[in-house]
């Protein structure tokens, strides 16, 4: 479902965090998702600009701090990690699909 080169890299670790952590009240920066990968900030950047190119993050302003970008799934990120998920914790075969 996600390219094999997402997979180990901070990129899925950020997938990860954003699925799981603001279901649990975490709000998610752009700062923030990189301490969750544990990754340096340039690095967190890089990797970020790649699933806003893929289309399974977004960011926004933060209405209480304007200095601050918030980061989120997607509706596509949600529904491809959704997939994902269901299917490993079913132990299905997951055929790989280039987002």
């Amino acid at each position: 479902m996600f390219q094999d080169k997402l997979f180990g890299e901070p990129a899925w670790d950020m997938l990860l965090a954003l699925y799981c952590l603001p279901p649990r009240g975490e709000i998610l920066t752009v700062t923030s998702l990189g301490y969750a990968a544990n990754v340096a900030p340039s690095s967190a950047t890089r990797w970020q600009k790649l699933l806003l190119g893929r289309d399974l993050i977004k960011r926004g302003p933060d209405i209480s701090d304007g200095r601050q970008q918030l980061v989120a799934l997607t509706d596509k990120g949600r529904v491809l990690m959704e997939r994902y998920l269901i299917r490993l914790f079913y132990c299905q075969s997951v055929p790989k699909l280039d987002p």
